[in-house]
Parts: C-alpha cells; sequence; structure tokens
C-alpha cells in the first residue's frame, strides 16, 4: 500500500467458502449478461503509481466498457505479477 508491502493472513474456511459462493453467484449473472468479467483473489489491481498501490480483491468485478482500458498485469517495479 503507497509502496510498502502489505503482509497478511491467509483467509479462513469461511472466508473462502463466502469469497466463492459470492464469486460463483457473480459470475453466472455477469456471464449471462455480458456485462463484464469477474475475477478471483490473487488478481492484482493496480489503483495508483508513484508510489504503486495495488489491490488484489476475493472478488472483482469490471464491466465490459472499462475492461479494456485496464492493464493485463499489475507491475511491480520492472518486472510483471
Amino acid at each position: 500500500m503507497r509502496g510498502e508491502v502489505t503482509r497478511m493472513a491467509p483467509a479462513g474456511q469461511r472466508h473462502g467458502r463466502i469469497a466463492m459462493n459470492l464469486a460463483t453467484s457473480l459470475n453466472g449473472s455477469v456471464r449471462a449478461r455480458r456485462l463484464g468479467v469477474v475475477y478471483t483473489a490473487e488478481t492484482g489491481f493496480l489503483l495508483a503509481t508513484a508510489p504503486d498501490t495495488a489491490r488484489a480483491p476475493d472478488v472483482a468485478f469490471v464491466a465490459s466498457q472499462i475492461r479494456m482500458i485496464i492493464r493485463d498485469f499489475v507491475n511491480i517495479g520492472n518486472r510483471r505479477a
């Protein structure tokens, strides 16, 4: 966050089940209506630069209208993550 690495403990079983159920339901609705794309945990989103601020939400929805303007990968230093 804001250029600093923030270490976090892994999610527990309950959290994992809730995230999976949410992602599954959301993905079904989004795909059926062609609204965009649903991503699951560990997909990085670069929110700001200088310093870099990235997030990897448990579940994320990106609408079709903006999908083409976001990067495929989060850049960390000179490597692609």
